[in-house]
């Protein structure tokens, strides 16, 4: 029943994709599928997806895996779904091979999922291009059944390891105090801390914050909302049509939203704080929910933004800025080719100009935005 409403769908809309194996005693082993709006998604939002298999199994004991990303509006917006009988290396091979087919052939620029050697083994072997992440928040998850009762308890304890995790600019900041919390919570001979220690660069955002976009997918909320989201209709052993009812109905629900959004970004007017045309451009060219954050940085370019020095080089400006978290920022400015980069990588990471660039680009007489700083997939029209 399950395959002959795929195949309906296939019918109905040629742009839907669907794939499936059985074993040699005719029994559904995998099954995927992507309809025409998540793979016209996947072409828009699709440089940095979220793979997931750690959902609950439906009574056959099938892995519900999704492939998740992110759209103009920072919601979660499906790419496609899968069901596993196992998770063997061929399993995940056959996935990847199968997502690559429905997408046109176009791998992910960055892949985060969950610590499983076999999901590694398969991306290596389907997507040998694709820059590989671990979810912070499945590890983050664990640490409090891999620390005992008494660490755990300790709020200390974790006050300092979230601002470790999190708060880390520099990878000698983040081995330091990570060193300093194992010594002094006496976890030393703690193998699970000592393993997530050796994959720090796979996990810790301070070592891929060069990454474009990295920083969509790393949060704790954006997993967590993915999370909440599937548990509303996977939460039961349920059988696969009553999966398939569940599961469109919240597809469409999430779509629902985006059209909202898409609603409010493209006819009303943000409060504008500023006589500032760089803020004003931003209202016009950004999604409603990404202008607040780029506004964010405009007020704090105004308000606590502070010229230390500027250094004039060979074609290149360098200055040193001050803001109100007591942190000394670098701006590089490129005067022929007007590009800008700072030491604090919030657009490296982001793709949102930040306080510094901001204010560098104001002394530079620099109105507006150059357009290396508006990235396609935070405008309103994206899709058109």
């Amino acid at each position: 029943m399950f395959v002959a409403q795929l195949a309906r769908k296939k019918e109905v809309n040629s742009a839907f994709f669907y794939d499936f194996e059985v074993n040699d005693e005719g029994k559904l082993v995998r099954v995927f599928w992507a309809d025409a709006t998540s793979r016209k998604n996947y072409s828009h939002f699709g440089d940095v997806i979220s793979f997931d298999s750690t959902y609950t199994t439906n009574q056959y004991n099938m892995i519900f895996a999704p492939f998740t990303g992110v759209n103009h509006h920072l919601q979660s917006v499906f790419f496609a779904v899968a069901f596993l009988s196992n998770e063997k290396d061929e399993s995940y091979i056959w996935l990847f091979e199968t997502f690559l087919r429905a997408m046109g052939g176009v791998a992910p620029r960055l892949i985060i999922t969950d610590e499983a050697t076999s999901i590694k083994n398969g991306i290596d072997k389907v997507f040998p291009t694709t820059i590989h992440r671990l979810c912070m928040w499945h590890i983050m998850e664990k640490v409090p059944e891999k620390v005992g009762p008494v660490v755990r308890e300790d709020s200390q304890f974790w006050t300092r390891l979230n601002s470790c995790v999190w708060g880390s600019e520099t990878s000698t900041k983040f081995e330091l105090q990570w060193n300093s919390i194992i010594i002094d919570f006496g976890l030393e001979e703690n193998e699970w801390l000592t393993k997530r220690f050796s994959i720090r660069d796979t996990w810790i955002p301070t070592y891929f914050m060069d990454i474009s976009l990295a920083g969509i997918l790393r949060t704790t909320s954006r997993s967590e909302s993915a999370n909440s989201f599937f548990n509303r209709f996977i939460h039961r052993r349920l059988a696969f049509v009553e999966f398939w009812l569940r599961f469109d109905t919240a597809l469409e629900c999430q779509r629902e939203e985006e059209l909202m959004a898409d609603n409010r970004s493209i006819h009303t007017t943000p409060q504008l704080f500023t006589p500032w045309t760089m803020e004003k451009q931003g209202s016009e060219v950004f999604t409603y929910e990404v202008f607040e954050k780029f506004q964010l940085q405009v007020l704090a370019a105004r308000d606590h933004c502070c010229v230390q020095s500027i250094t004039q080089g060979v074609g290149v400006k360098h200055v040193t800025l001050r803001d109100r978290s007591g942190k000394v920022r670098e701006v590089c400015y490129d005067t022929a080719s007007m590009t800008t980069n700072c030491s604090c990588k919030l657009f490296e990471s982001l793709g949102i100009p930040c306080r510094h660039i901001i204010q560098v680009l104001r002394i530079e007489n620099q109105n507006e935005l150059p357009s290396c700083f508006i990235m396609k997939r935070w405008q309103k029209r994206c899709k058109r």
